[in-house]
């Protein structure tokens, strides 16, 4: 008697694999490196010290990402430290980041005393909550013991994207949900059809 070879459940294995490939592409997505965007400059209004603003291109909505702003004096440049000089004249940079609809940590204005030889680092926790571009400035100000003065306001562009409508946090958990039913899936179809055909195989060969 001839025994018929089992038929594999294809349904539940496409439905696996489709599992599998959807997962992967969402994982994928979601931790894709975001591209940066750099511009460099001068501040005319600072002997020409050196200006590198960082800002990511796009971001999946609902990630965080950061903006960086370094100032670097120019060569020969000595500000007068206030700690050193009590009493003597001062100066500090105060960096304001300006991104309405994006969430932006810290908030305000963020002041730092301009230090001989020392570079100054600015940044910004951002995370734009849904998909759209973006558009803002940061406001750079020098301050003394005598005036507030505007040195320099630089424009960035965001754009936050989705992936067929899902944000970043549901594609990471949709991603980490269907990669284990497409294993699981894959599994209770592919392991119990390969073990039937041993037997099947060990039997025909008695």
């Amino acid at each position: 008697m001839v025994r018929k070879r089992p038929n594999l459940p294809w349904r539940v294995i496409f439905l696996g694999s489709s599992l599998l490939i959807a997962a992967g592409i969402c994982l994928a997505w979601s931790a894709w490196p975001a591209p940066s965007r750099m511009r460099a400059t001068n501040l005319p209004g600072l002997e020409s010290a050196a200006l590198q603003v960082n800002w990511p291109g796009w971001l999946p909505a609902g990630r965080s990402g950061w903006v960086r702003l370094r100032i670097a004096p120019p060569e020969g440049f000595q500000p007068v430290d206030p700690s050193d000089t009590p009493g003597q004249s001062w100066q500090a940079i105060e960096a304001r980041l300006e991104l309405p609809g994006v969430l932006a940590a810290p908030q305000g204005v963020i002041r730092q005393a301009w230090l001989p030889d020392r570079s100054l680092e600015f940044s910004w926790q951002i995370r734009p909550p849904v998909a759209g571009d973006y558009t803002g400035s940061i406001w750079l100000h020098l301050l003394d013991a005598e005036n507030r003065r505007l040195l320099a306001v630089q424009e960035i562009t965001i754009q936050a994207t989705t992936l067929a409508g899902v944000a970043f946090y549901p594609a990471q958990v949709f991603g980490a949900v269907g990669g284990f039913l497409g294993v699981a899936l894959l599994g209770a179809a592919l392991w119990p059809g390969l073990f039937t055909r041993k037997i099947f195989r060990d039997q025909e060969m008695e």
